[in-house]
């Protein structure tokens, strides 16, 4: 293993391990997938694919945003067509749930096969396997590989984008490709734009060719994207523009909650804790051969500084392209440590020091998932709720489905998958007056539920249980 300076041209030797490392990324993030599915935040529900099964199935709960018009029906779309494809087969929630998970984790699988790139690149094939490893085995890509949000699934674009710029060595064919898929990642998540502007810059710079063929891409994209706001809203991109006028000039996302500018560095060194240290020399040490990746990271972190409303999800993709700069990093230091053990003379000798990076590194994706902190405010949430959802779409003689905790605490139609009402009720006056629409109540444990009502608890799923009284519904409408 030692550094090349090659180009990114792949032999078939070389596209069989690519082919060896994506297949068992992929299958490591089957296993949150159907181990212990949750969901992360309310807007991969809500703003994505509860729409996407209002599409196919009539029946959804309709946010705010969605009722102002400022949210693009480009991903609820396509998750439409998932769920519509998949529905021959089975008409179970966890059959189009699992046909969603596992394309947004096939579209994950660009982040390692960049690395790979640009490790096989610098460092030969052992050091694209260390490079692309990072990606593909630690906890944050391999956890929100599967979800369908939209930062996460607009930073594999934007990788999609430079990695067809890459690999096409110059090709126009290539470039109008990457130009186009670019131009996705930005009617996808606006937020990005400072990073994909960045992005074409750095193309361009490398290869002033490619100025051209990227716009030629990317302008049938942008305009595809303003028709479809006129054919769902009212005029061109107002998924775009409303969205930035409502949330960032008339501070609506401050209602939110608003946050100090340190939050966001709060959000990885809380999650991580001496993870983030390790991560971010490594990184440091990737940016040296390639500097692209850190400076996107860089970009995407520095964008959301100048809004009170921050998130720790807002700095997803500057996470991804973090971590494609530490897996540069990592087969760097397996290239120095080679080089400091010059007795190393047989393969075998030689391969010890990128098999313990490899093992090393790996443990320490384990041990940050492991940790408690990262298990609470990540892994386990939303698990609940997606464990009681099936429960209470199974009871018998279900006429309606009262929330006693806030809507977008729960999966909607997408997880209850049920044709009855569903009504939120979180206050006690709330219940006592909608309490004779519906017949079994999903509550938080702990609750006190008026006995006068008549629900007793079925079962609890970790905080969240269901009750059921008997008898029938009464049709009525909650405002």
């Amino acid at each position: 293993m030692s550094p090349t300076g090659g180009t990114a041209t792949l032999g078939r030797k070389e596209l069989s391990v690519l082919g060896a490392l994506l297949f068992g990324a992929f299958l490591l993030r089957m296993i949150p997938l159907f181990v212990a599915p949750g969901i992360y935040h309310p807007d991969e529900v809500f703003q994505v694919i509860e729409q996407s099964h209002r599409l196919v199935y009539g029946h959804g709960i309709v946010p705010w945003e969605f009722v102002k018009g400022i949210r693009s029906w480009l991903l609820p779309g396509f998750f439409a067509g998932v769920i519509a494809a998949v529905r021959p087969l089975s008409s179970n929630p966890a059959v189009y749930l699992a046909a969603i998970g596992m394309v947004c984790a096939l579209l994950s699988l660009i982040a390692p096969a960049y690395a790979f790139v640009w490790g096989h690149r610098r460092f030969g094939l052992t050091g694209g396997v260390l490079a692309g490893l990072v990606p593909a085995v630690w906890i944050d890509t391999v956890y929100f590989a599967t979800h369908p949000l939209t930062g996460v699934i607009a930073a594999h674009l934007v990788l999609g984008g430079l990695l067809l710029a890459e690999i096409g060595a110059g090709r126009r064919t290539y470039a109008v490709a990457a130009g186009a898929v670019l131009a996705l990642a930005f009617l996808i998540r606006f937020h990005l734009t400072p990073a994909i502007g960045v992005a074409v810059l750095w193309l361009c710079w490398r290869d002033r060719r490619l100025l051209l063929p990227l716009a030629l891409g990317a302008v049938p994209v942008v305009l595809l994207g303003g028709l479809l706001d006129v054919l769902t809203w009212t005029y061109p991109w107002q998924s775009i523009w409303l969205n930035f006028v409502v949330n960032a000039v008339n501070g609506v996302s401050e209602r939110f909650g608003a946050t100090p500018p340190y939050y966001l560095l709060g959000c990885l060194v809380g999650l991580w804790s001496g993870s983030s240290v390790v991560l971010a020399g490594l990184a440091l040490v990737g940016a040296r051969r390639h500097p692209l990746p850190l400076v996107l990271a860089a970009v995407v972190f520095l964008s959301f500084q100048p809004f009170a409303h921050r998130e720790c999800r807002f700095i997803y993709p500057a996470i991804e392209f973090g971590l494609v700069s530490a897996g540069l990093g990592l087969a760097q230091l397996a290239v120095w440590a080679q080089r400091l053990q010059p007795a190393l003379r047989t393969r075998l000798q030689r391969m010890a020091i990128p098999i313990g990076a490899a093992a090393a590194f790996a443990l320490l994706s384990l041990t940050t998932a492991a940790a408690p902190f990262y298990q609470e405010k990540v892994l386990r949430k939303g698990v609940a709720v997606v464990r009681a959802s099936p429960f209470v779409r199974a009871q018998p003689g279900l006429c309606g489905v009262g929330l006693q905790v806030p809507f977008w605490k729960t999966g909607g139609y997408t997880y209850f998958h049920v044709t009855v009402p569903i009504f939120e009720v979180p206050q006690p006056f709330q219940l006592r007056k909608f309490a004779p629409a519906f017949n079994v109540l999903l509550f938080q444990r702990g609750a006190k539920i008026d006995p006068g009502l008549g629900y007793s608890t079925l079962r609890c799923f970790d905080e969240m249980c269901v009750a059921r009284r008997p008898g029938g519904c009464v049709e009525m409408h909650q405002p």
